[in-house]
Formats: structure tokens, C-alpha cells, sequence
């Protein structure tokens, strides 16, 4: 009965102090840089896309919305609250269905992704995890006889998909999109 009763003991202590979840003090804070924001340095506005039948397409973008989310993170020895910090803004064609959404997060390791994505697919200017390990160089790239100055190259991450390219400007945001059946849609400038 004794050993019962120290095994009982045992068990509650375990269960009060080893599985008592993470404490809520002194969160890991793994939050995007100002240098870092300005991959997403424009706001909420209306812009005007053309095709390659030369028809305008009406776009918006919606407002930036920042998000500090808390997960718990753990490792083998103990458990701890981590902060992740992300940005993201949407841009919506009207009278269609199309949808992209420009993300930039921090993640779990403290290394910050910027990824487009578009429904189910993902476009990213290196590894399909999007991982950036510096901010990226902008370059002048030409496409379809347009010529798009200081942009960033998305590729679809799985190689085949509705759009295979983006280019990309941090302060005016998307510029040029290419769809795999050849068609695009450029800013209008």
C-alpha cells in the first residue's frame, strides 16, 4: 500500500510539474526587420493589368495585415512560448477568381520566407520553401517585349501549374504574370 501511494505521489507530481505546459513568460520573439517589411513596402490600392490581347484587367490589393503568432514550441528538455511575426497582402482580380497572396513570415528556426501564393501553388524566388538568407537583389528583366526594371523572380516551386512566373517589384508589388498556356498579364504603367 505504501508503494502504491509513493507511485500515486510520483505520478501527480510528474503530471503538475513535467506536463504543465509552457510558461508564459519571457516569450523567443523571432519578429521580421524594418529592412526585412520592405519586401512589402506598398499599401492597399487599384491597379490595371493587360493581357497579351491588350485588355485592361482591374486588380486590388487589400490592406497589409501584420500577425505576431504564439506557438509553443519544445526540444527535448523543456517547452518555451516563441513569437512569430508575419506580413501579408492580398491582390484580387475583380469579375474573376484569381487570387495572390505575397507572404513574408519568420519561422520556428528565426530564418524569414517570401513566397506568392496562388490557390494551391507556391512561387518562390529560390527553394520552394522560400527561405531567404539575405534580402534579395533586385534586376531588370524582360518578358513578352515588356521591360520590368528593379523586380524580383518568382518560379513555381512544383514546375508545372496555372502560373509558372511572377515578377515581383517590394514597392509596387506584382508587375508581370505568366501563365503556363503562354498567356500574361503585365502591369500597365
Amino acid at each position: 500500500m505504501r508503494q502504491l501511494i509513493q507511485l500515486l505521489s510520483i505520478s501527480t507530481f510528474c503530471i503538475i510539474w513535467g506536463c504543465g505546459g509552457c510558461p508564459d513568460d519571457s516569450p523567443e520573439n523571432f519578429l521580421l526587420t524594418e529592412e526585412e517589411k520592405q519586401l512589402i513596402g506598398f499599401n492597399a490600392k487599384q491597379v490595371v493589368f493587360i493581357n497579351e490581347n491588350n485588355q485592361e484587367l482591374i486588380a486590388e490589393y487589400s490592406s497589409k495585415q501584420n500577425l505576431v503568432t504564439n506557438i509553443q514550441a519544445s526540444d527535448d528538455e523543456d517547452c518555451f512560448p516563441l513569437n512569430l511575426e508575419s506580413l501579408f497582402i492580398f491582390m484580387n482580380f475583380k469579375n474573376d477568381f484569381e487570387e495572390f497572396n505575397v507572404s513574408l513570415k519568420k519561422n520556428a528556426t528565426n530564418t524569414t520566407s517570401l513566397l506568392i501564393i496562388h490557390g494551391n501553388e507556391s512561387l518562390s524566388l529560390n527553394d520552394c520553401d522560400g527561405l531567404i538568407a539575405n534580402i534579395p537583389e533586385s534586376r531588370n528583366i524582360m518578358a513578352n517585349g515588356f521591360q520590368f526594371s528593379d523586380v524580383l523572380e518568382f518560379k513555381n516551386c512544383i514546375g508545372s501549374g496555372k502560373v509558372i512566373r511572377i515578377l515581383y517589384s517590394p514597392d509596387i508589388g506584382i508587375k508581370y504574370i505568366e501563365f503556363n498556356d503562354k498567356t500574361f498579364l503585365a502591369l500597365k504603367q
